[in-house]
């Protein structure tokens, strides 16, 4: 059965000067002066100027690279007989998924107002045409050749379509678009389609009565093979085939109990309470309330907190470990044991406030100081802290292994503002600036992974985050 019991937390361990003394050293600074001698920015028509004009500058020459990817990227397809727009993530990955339209929402919000709507707009309409569960897989699957095509969906279900879904962050994306446009017609459109998403996963993904929290049913639904995977499958997954192999037995194994959660967990098959997966969840849900909230309907604005506020506190009873002050995945079923490997997925709880539990991103921020070597590396997240045996340092396929990833970096910047670090937020937003400084001299500047040195799957559109600074929203 699932321990429930309320943590009760130690005495900070971490005090605040700490976080405070870390120094990162001048903004760009000597970086600035080097890339007043680098080809691509001297194209930027500026004759001579003061390093904040530098820094204009830079920022124009990344927005205009940003601008250049997404529209390379842009498709289209047909729901219900309408044209919607959709941006694949890479040439890799060419089909329309979940979480990666939410990543162009919220990229769209910084950057092109009129995609993150139409992204926004084909999100809903995709929830209309599916029954709102939010499957992974867009209903238009015309990409690529009709092999591909064939194979695809017979991996996937019908039409490339079937019940999983991914980390659910379309809400927070709504929250975000509405913040960076102020368009509240838009969301005035799609919000009741993203609330009976929602509303799904509360209904089908609640296993246990009591417990407030969603299970995913197969790693797809996450973030694939990071480490804590292994714990789950009770082996080694460094070999992609073998990956491969186990995700789709336990696809399958899903496909014959209907997708149907409680059955799935009582089966003893592959169900977890997935801490990335729950914490964009709540996340969402606190966003739902603060859009209703701002439209005036205050009983779903109540409805939406009440729910936000009682999945945080079992979000801690479930996955929050008081020995180590970090939060892990729960397997769901079996002895419920916590998945503890140290992953940059432990921070994005973050994401909401702990004002009951204040202490919590204080020890959880701790963990990531002291074990992630993230203050030698420019503020740098890796995916796997350095300290765990399953950390990577060479390239590996998959690669939630070991580099960073401009998701991380985004969404722990924004739990660091929602908490408070306004400092820290500020340090890792100039790390990041730096990096992407490094990468626009190395190559493309918005890959799919990376390290301080190395880029890896480049061209990439979720690595446009990093021309995203969190701290924008808290502007106003």
């Amino acid at each position: 059965m699932i321990e429930r019991s309320r943590p009760t937390i130690k005495n900070c361990l971490l005090p605040l000067g700490l976080v405070g003394a870390v120094y990162l050293g001048s903004r760009l600074g000597k970086i600035i002066y080097d890339l007043s001698k680098h080809p691509r920015l001297n194209s930027v028509q500026h004759p001579s100027f003061v390093s904040s004009e530098k820094d204009e500058a830079f920022d124009e020459l990344v927005r205009a690279e940003a601008l250049i990817l997404l529209n390379k990227n842009k498709r289209t397809g047909h729901i219900n007989g309408r044209e919607y727009v959709y941006e694949p993530p890479s040439e890799k990955y060419i089909q329309d998924w979940y979480w990666d339209r939410a990543h162009t929402a919220v990229i769209g919000s910084y950057l092109d107002p009129s995609l993150a709507k139409e992204t926004l707009l084909t999100q809903a309409a995709i929830f209309d045409k599916l029954g709102s569960h939010g499957s992974q897989i867009v209903y238009f699957n015309h990409a690529g050749n009709l092999v591909e095509r064939k194979l695809f969906n017979r991996l996937r279900g019908k039409e490339g379509v079937d019940q999983l879904t991914q980390i659910p962050l379309c809400g927070l994306a709504l929250e975000i678009y509405v913040k960076k446009t102020g368009d509240w017609e838009t969301v005035k459109q799609v919000l009741p389609l993203f609330d009976k998403h929602y509303q799904y996963i509360i209904d089908h993904r609640y296993v246990y009565k009591g417990v407030d929290l969603p299970v995913v049913i197969h790693p797809y639904e996450s973030l694939d093979s990071l480490p804590s995977v292994d714990l789950m499958y009770q082996r080694k997954l460094n070999n992609k085939l073998l990956f491969g192999a186990l995700a789709q037995g336990t696809l399958r194994k899903a496909r014959q109990l209907n997708f149907d959660a409680k059955e799935i967990t009582y089966a003893q098959e592959y169900s977890c309470f997935d801490v990335a997966f729950c914490a964009f969840c709540i996340r969402s849900y606190n966003s739902l309330a603060y859009l209703y909230e701002k439209l005036g309907n205050s009983e779903k604005a109540q409805y939406w907190q009440e729910r936000a506020d009682k999945s945080s506190i079992d979000l801690i009873g479930t996955c929050f470990d008081e020995e180590n002050g970090y939060f892990y995945s729960r397997r769901a079923n079996g002895k419920g044991e916590l998945l503890k490997v140290d992953t940059a997925a432990g921070l994005l709880p973050l994401l909401n406030k702990f004002e009951l539990h204040s202490d919590i991103p204080l020890l959880v921020i701790r963990r990531l100081l002291l074990y992630s070597n993230f203050l030698k590396d420019d503020y740098f997240i890796w995916t796997v802290f350095q300290n765990e045996k399953e950390f990577f340092q060479e390239e590996v396929d998959p690669l939630w292994r070991g580099p960073g990833c401009s998701i991380f970096e985004f969404y722990t910047g924004l739990g660091f503002m929602e908490n408070g670090q306004t400092d820290l937020a500020r340090k890792l937003w100039e790390g990041q600036q730096k990096r992407l400084v490094n990468r626009f001299k190395s190559g493309h500047p918005f890959p799919e992974f990376f390290r301080p040195d190395k880029t890896f799957n480049d061209p990439y559109m979720w690595g446009i985050l990093s021309a995203c600074n969190p701290a924008d929203l808290y502007q106003n």
